[in-house]
């Protein structure tokens, strides 16, 4: 049974920072 829990991770945060790249790049800064 593959890890279905960290595909959905990945894709969730791939989604995420497809939507808002600022939220990505305001985490780093602070």
């Amino acid at each position: 049974m593959p890890d279905i829990c960290g595909i959905h991770r990945d894709l969730v945060n791939f989604m995420l920072k497809q939507q808002e790249p600022r939220l990505d790049s305001a985490s780093r800064g602070s």
